[in-house]
């Protein structure tokens, strides 16, 4: 049994491949994971790290997931998982900065003009191309799954909590569990996108990396691109090490940026929502008062 401190490769009891450019995971990934999140049981998803870090500080910027961990039978429709506190904070401002619409909107209009040769759609589908098959192949499917006879028991368990339709749009989803529609572009999470880029990143010399995946990532450029303008680097800052190490959970770099374990964004919106719901009743409640 690998322990917390060792360099012994994680494993879940189903074997099956990794994600295309990913490394398995080690012990201390696990814990460096709990460190950038604040999260214990996705530890039990994590199946690998880019082949690559570009961390200045070594440690993992994103991970692959098993679409189904055994020790908790829950879904994750998105392969990949963006945890560098300072990438996910800054992509946090930039989506609500609208990043997203501003992308979608040159995606749209790619789309309409027909210019997608080597462009984002292009990025865009073949990245949710990669993201289909990989899903099948860790969940060790055949390509075709029609006879129900012939699945895999975690094939019927998908089928039992999505429906047959609900799990056929569960394995043909692309990046983020996306839908793979060939007429609208919906990047739907940056986060996502930022870690899909970042296991393309190898450091060879080769433009293939496996599994129909390659290096050309324009999409990840562009989010780069635009970080860098508001004076984010991707490698790190001075001292984010000691949020991705546990010393401390935020710190400011001597530019001034400041790094913290993020909040992850369904809690922000459940928050959102219900600071919305409070001021309702408050507003309904002085109204029946003065009634």
């Amino acid at each position: 049994m690998a322990t917390l401190n060792g360099k012994e490769p994680l494993t879940n009891s189903r074997k099956h491949p990794n994600f295309p450019g990913a490394l398995p995971i080690e012990a201390t990934d696990a814990q460096t994971f709990k460190h950038q999140t604040n999260q214990a049981s996705p530890v039990a998803a994590l199946l690998g790290k880019p082949a690559s870090c570009l961390c200045a500080h070594g440690f993992p910027q994103a991970f692959s997931l098993d679409p189904i961990p055994l020790s908790t039978n829950r879904l994750n429709s998105g392969l990949l998982k963006l945890t560098c506190p300072l990438l996910v904070g800054a992509i946090d401002s930039l989506e609500d900065d609208g990043s997203i619409d501003e992308i979608n909107m040159i995606l749209q209009n790619e789309i309409s003009t027909g210019d997608d040769g080597t462009t984002l759609v292009e990025c865009m589908n073949e990245a949710h191309l990669v993201h289909s098959a990989s899903r099948k192949q860790l969940l060790e499917l055949p390509n075709d799954t029609s006879e129900r006879a012939e699945k895999p028991q975690h094939m019927l368990m998908i089928e039992s909590k999505l429906g047959k339709q609900g799990a056929e749009h569960f394995l043909r989803a692309g990046v983020a569990g996306a839908n793979r529609s060939t007429d609208k572009a919906d990047l739907k999470c940056l986060h996502a996108w930022m870690a899909d880029y970042m296991f393309r990143t190898v450091v060879d010399n080769s433009t293939e990396i496996g599994d129909g995946m390659t290096k050309h990532h324009p999409i990840g450029e562009l989010i780069i691109d635009t970080l860098s303008k508001r004076g984010i680097n991707i490698h790190g800052t001075d001292n984010c090490h000691m949020v991705c190490s546990g010393v401390n959970n935020c710190v400011t770099s001597e530019v001034g940026h400041t790094v913290t374990v993020p909040t992850p964004r369904n809690k922000q919106r459940k928050r959102k929502v219900k600071g919305t719901e409070r001021k309702r009743r408050i507003k309904h409640n002085r109204i029946e008062e003065n009634k």
